[in-house]
């Protein structure tokens, strides 16, 4: 694999990644116009942000994997595939994280 082949598909899983990223936590900005204190249940909004994360995990990951595969014995590639993998993973803790930091800056509660 060519080195701007691996570069390129590295854009594309970083794109996938943060594409991924800013969907999931679109998803929790529903949550702005609900009153302070009110206690919610969001396991309907849990399911879509997380499917949305696991989505660009999977096709950023897929992605990440390639370019290792394709690119074996050459460090570009190699590096790039594995800053992708990486990345790749960050989505779900990413959104889990804003999401605790909204219910609290919101002043929501979790329904138990």
């Amino acid at each position: 694999m060519r080195t701007s082949s691996a570069l390129g598909l590295a854009a594309a899983s970083y794109a996938v990644t943060v594409t991924s990223i800013l969907v999931s936590c679109r998803l929790w900005l529903d949550l702005v116009g609900v009153p302070r204190g009110t206690s919610i249940r969001p396991m309907g909004l849990t399911l879509y942000a997380d499917l949305a994360a696991l989505a660009g995990t999977l096709v950023a990951g897929s992605l990440a994997v390639t370019i290792i595969v394709k690119g074996r014995g050459r460090a570009v590639p190699m590096f790039a595939g594995l800053v992708s993998l990486f990345l790749a993973l960050l989505p779900l803790p990413i959104t889990l994280t804003f999401m605790d930091w909204l219910v609290d800056r919101l002043g929501l509660v979790l329904a138990s």
